[in-house]
């Protein structure tokens, strides 16, 4: 088969246009690439941390509060979560009645209304119990 030189030509710029073709969806797809790698990575670091997190619950850690573990040995992380003393801010009164506060203490009487005598049921030095019923 004899080409001539138009012929070539046209092949030419067939080629040509089919390589500006491919030119432009390498370069969209290069661009894709490079926002799916950098999602990749991004959710890849969120399930780090979210598994990371689900440990906490899959597997707690035990310490004298939820197991039969003492106190003497729990690991020393546990020892320093450990509240030893009270959240609660110390407040401004002090302890007992307040000042100006009537108190309301009940007095002994000096004839009461009735007077009932309490006996032991059983006898202090031998434990035996008495027949008073």
């Amino acid at each position: 088969m004899i080409e001539t030189i138009t012929d070539i030509e046209e092949v030419v710029r067939v080629v040509m246009f089919r390589n500006k073709e491919l030119s432009n969806q390498v370069f969209e797809l290069a661009a894709e690439n490079t926002n799916l790698v950098a999602e990749n990575v991004k959710l890849t670091a969120e399930v780090k941390k979210l598994s990371e997190r689900l440990l906490q619950y899959d597997k707690p850690l035990k310490d004298s509060h939820n197991s039969s573990t003492p106190p003497s040995k729990e690991n020393i992380k546990s020892q320093v979560v450990r509240r030893t003393r009270s959240l609660r801010p110390p407040g401004v009164r002090h302890t007992g009645g307040q000042p100006g506060h009537a108190g309301a203490t009940l007095l002994m009487r000096d004839r009461p209304d009735i007077i009932e005598t309490h006996t032991p049921d059983y006898c202090s030095r031998c434990g035996l119990f008495s027949a008073s019923e």
